[in-house]
Parts: C-alpha cells; sequence; structure tokens
C-alpha cells in the first residue's frame, strides 16, 4: 500500500523517485481495477497494487493498451501524455528516414543493445528482434508479458517493429496489439533463411514464394493499425538457386507494393539457399547483386529501397551510396526528357558489423550520412559511451534485482573492437561480474586496461593514431638489420675447458 506518507515508487528505467520528481507513475493491470470497481486514485490516496505490477514515470512508461497510467502527483506538466488517442495517431506520421539501419537480429538487438545504439546514433532506425506473432496474441492478457516484448523507451525513436509470421489474421492481431507501443513502422520478416523460421515454421525467407499471401498479410495489417503505422517488408532476392533472377524479385515487389500497398522494402541483396547451408553460411556464401536492388529502384521509383548485406564499414557504406547517386545522376542525365527515368535506392542496413564494432560505426552514422553534426555523436569517445552506458544499466541493476548483469552488459563488451587491449577490456568486465561488483564499478575497472590515447580518442584522432602506427611500422620493415644486430656466438662461460677442446677437435 502507498500512501502519501510514504515515498513515491521509483521509476523502473530512469530511477527517478520521491513525490516531489513530477512524474511518478504506477502502472496496474485493468483487470484488477475492475476488480475493486473503484476510480483510480487521486493525490495523496493508496493504492493496493498487485504483484504483477509495474512502476515508471511517464517518460519512461511503456505504452499498453491493457495497462492503466495512474498518476500519483505531477508538479509540472508531463512531457509525453499518453492517451489513446496520442497511440493510435502516432503511426500517421511518414515512415522514418532510413538512411542508415541497425538490422534486426535475434538474440541481439534487445532492449539494452538499442539503448547503447542510440547513444552512439540519434538519427539510426533501430529494428527490434523478430517478434513471432503467436507471441503477442498468447500473451496479450498478460501486461508483464506485453512490456518485456513490446516496451521501449522514448529515446529510441526512430524504431521499427519486426513482425514474423504467414497467416493474416494472426498478423493483423499482433500488429493492432502493437499498435499503441507507438512504433514508427512494423515490418514483416519475409528474408530470414534459418530452418526454425522459413523451414519448421514456414515463414522468414519461404514466404517470398507466395507473394499473394504476403500481400494480404500487408494489407490486414495495415487495416488493423487503422493505415496509421507504416507497414514495410524485409527480404532478399530470391529463394533457392532456381529463383534467384531479377524477374523473381521484382514479380514479388510488385505484388506486395500494388496489392498491399508496401512502399518500403529492405532487401538483403543475397538470395536465401534455404537447403545446405545455415543463417551464417547464408550470410555469406551466396553471391551479393546489388544491381538488382538498383534496378527495382530504377522500375518502381515511388518506392523505398534499403539495401543490406556485404557492408563491413562506414566507409564502405558512403561508398555504396555515393556510387549509386552517381549511377542514378549519370541515367538521369543520359535519359532527361524521357518518363522511364528512375530513382536510387535509400539507405543501407547494416547488422552484424554493428554488433561487433559498434563506436566505429554508429558514431560516423549522423554526420556522415545524415549531414547532422549538432548531435555531437562523432566527437564522441570511447570512454565517454562506456561511462554513458554504464550510467545506464546501473539503473537497470537498481530498478529491476532479478536482471543478469552479464546481459545487460553484453552490447559494450566490443565499443574497443580492433583496439589494443580490447581483449583484456572484456576479460576484465567478465571478471568483475564474477567478482560480483555492480555495473559502474565493472566498467571502470575495465577502462582502467586501456592506455589513456585509445579510449580518451575521438574517430578522427584514432584514424590518425592509426596512420602513424601503421606508417611506424612499414618503416621498422623497411630498414635492413644493422651489422650490431648479428652478434657471434660466443662458448658459455661455465662450460668446463674439456668440454670446449672436445667440440673445438
Amino acid at each position: 500500500m502507498l500512501s502519501r506518507r510514504e515515498p513515491a515508487c521509483a521509476c523502473r528505467v530512469c530511477g527517478v523517485s520521491g513525490w516531489s520528481s513530477g512524474c511518478a507513475w504506477v502502472l496496474v493491470a485493468a483487470s484488477q481495477l475492475a476488480r475493486d470497481k473503484r476510480r483510480p486514485p487521486s493525490r495523496g490516496r493508496g493504492i493496493a497494487l498487485g504483484r504483477r505490477a509495474r512502476r515508471a514515470c511517464l517518460a519512461c512508461a511503456p505504452q499498453s493498451p491493457r495497462v492503466v497510467r495512474q498518476r500519483l502527483g505531477c508538479s509540472h506538466p508531463c512531457r509525453r501524455p499518453w492517451s489513446a488517442a496520442s497511440a493510435t495517431t502516432h503511426g500517421a506520421l511518414a515512415g522514418p528516414d532510413e538512411r542508415f539501419a541497425v538490422a534486426p537480429m535475434l538474440d541481439v538487438t534487445n532492449h539494452h543493445f538499442r539503448a547503447l545504439c542510440r547513444i552512439l546514433s540519434k538519427r539510426a532506425v533501430l529494428y527490434t528482434e523478430m517478434i513471432v506473432d503467436n507471441t503477442l496474441i498468447y500473451n496479450q492478457d498478460k501486461p508483464v508479458m506485453m512490456e518485456r516484448w513490446l516496451a521501449h523507451d522514448a529515446v529510441q525513436h526512430p524504431i521499427v517493429l519486426q513482425l514474423g509470421g504467414a497467416d493474416p489474421d494472426k498478423l493483423a492481431e499482433a500488429a493492432r496489439l502493437a499498435a499503441a507501443f507507438r512504433y514508427d513502422a512494423i515490418n514483416l520478416n519475409c528474408g530470414c533463411p534459418s530452418p526454425r523460421v522459413a523451414g519448421k515454421g514456414c515463414f522468414g525467407a519461404s514466404l517470398m514464394l507466395d507473394a499473394q499471401n504476403v500481400a494480404r498479410c500487408c494489407r490486414r495489417m495495415a487495416e488493423a493499425t487503422e493505415h496509421t503505422v507504416p507497414v514495410t517488408v524485409k527480404c532478399r532476392i530470391g529463394v533457392d538457386r532456381a529463383d534467384e533472377t531479377y524477374d523473381f524479385v521484382r514479380d514479388f515487389v510488385r505484388v506486395v507494393h500494388e496489392q498491399g500497398g508496401v512502399r518500403v522494402f529492405a532487401i538483403h541483396a543475397r538470395a536465401a539457399w534455404l537447403n545446405g547451408l545455415s543463417p551464417a553460411q547464408n550470410r555469406n556464401i551466396p553471391p551479393l547483386k546489388y544491381e538488382y536492388v538498383s534496378r527495382l529502384a530504377d522500375e518502381f521509383p515511388d518506392c523505398t529501397f534499403v539495401l543490406n548485406g556485404g557492408i563491413k564499414s562506414i566507409d564502405d557504406a558512403c561508398e555504396v551510396l555515393e556510387k549509386e547517386r552517381q549511377r542514378a545522376e549519370s541515367q538521369t542525365s543520359t535519359e532527361a526528357g524521357s518518363a522511364a527515368s528512375g530513382g536510387r535506392f535509400h539507405g543501407v542496413m547494416l547488422g552484424r558489423a554493428v554488433q561487433n564494432d559498434p563506436w566505429g560505426i554508429l558514431s560516423q552514422v549522423d554526420k556522415r550520412l545524415y549531414g547532422d553534426e549538432a548531435s555531437g555523436t562523432h566527437l564522441q569517445t570511447r570512454e565517454q559511451v562506456v561511462l554513458e552506458y554504464g550510467r545506464y544499466a546501473q539503473r537497470v541493476m537498481d530498478t529491476e534485482p532479478t536482471a543478469s548483469l552479464h546481459h545487460v552488459l553484453g552490447p559494450v563488451l566490443d565499443i574497443f573492437h580492433g583496439a589494443p587491449r580490447g581483449r583484456i577490456f572484456r576479460r576484465t568486465v567478465d571478471s568483475a561480474i564474477k567478482d560480483k561488483l555492480n555495473a559502474t564499478d565493472a566498467l571502470h575497472a575495465a577502462l582502467a586496461e586501456i592506455d589513456e590515447r585509445v579510449r580518451c580518442a575521438s574517430y578522427d584522432e584514432m584514424l590518425v593514431q592509426r596512420q602513424l602506427a601503421g606508417a611506424e611500422r612499414s618503416n621498422m620493415s623497411a630498414q635492413p638489420p644493422s651489422s650490431s644486430s648479428k652478434r657471434p656466438r660466443t662458448a658459455p662461460t661455465d662450460v668446463p675447458s674439456a668440454t670446449l677442446q672436445i667440440q673445438s677437435t
């Protein structure tokens, strides 16, 4: 029982507590209020909390249609007032600007990884892990589970939810449940080659074999959200070797676009070979065909295409987009006055490269791809990123005692990818977790193992350091070995003289 005399509950996300904080909220299951048959208490009155109640301030509260928010006290206007109307009109805005997107990755792009990504880039579009439609449908009466799968912080926008499934009715119900969480778009997975998804699950990449069904799924999802949340598709250029042709992917895009109303396609420029290759092999072995995506952009100029696959660094991303821009401009100039002039793909999507080197890629996205230097993310040092993420991790551990510290700190382990003593940083974090240190102390101990010139260098300074180190290594290899380095072999002084005479004879 909470009363006016007791301290207010602490927000489970940001840790704000106290009645004077201005935005202390309590989340109570709607079914519990129905049993109580009374109105939510006003300021100063107590409220009985169930075992599954969740606490959060207004700025961090997850948006759920089955959760009732009750303001216990507010001394200033709330920053993000929630209402059913705002939940349904949020998606009426245009879809996110996907010049750069972090690809959905199972067991990777969770809440904590997205928190790190947003520290590194304010403009990159973030995707969630794929959530199967049945997961949301079977848990819709469990607010805690819905929060676990769909809740996200306000700072993570722009964010896209990826759904998996093949049944139009189930996907429509899942989209309806997710719409109240105010995602910037909902994406249908038509590209995952995993046997559990495309094989036994009969969705993912195998959906490309039935474009009519994909169009029905997308149309029903848009209708379920009252056309307020953009529905997008992530797919491949083909399925198996027999369908690895441009005509196949062109016909798929045409059907989904014309009959399903989809205008945004994120395309992995490889075919999905479902027989004989693992998901990891499907990311590398099938040949890349960027020209297919370029031809799609020419043939469907009113659609937005995001290129995925084979891009390993921020330099690769800029180079690919620049080549595509030059190609589109040259084609437009040669076809001046012709109605057949096309477009170009809009952006790029990276997955494993961001997972392996988050700072080296995301810290440069705002400046180099969006032309936004005001965010200042390109000037962040790795030490600043680690310390800010450490504060986030500590808030999570303080408000969720059952959370795994290893799971929370997992995304930041590769922040020193390719840097000297980067592996020492990882091992120190692991050792600190085993020694039961808190998140802040664990990261401080790991930072102490990294040279100050490395951890306090911005991205541009890091490039200069690498150039100097490379020049020094090349100079050392070019120098001939000095004569002083070749010392004559001498007999050890502790060997008996008789032994020396035997060796000489």
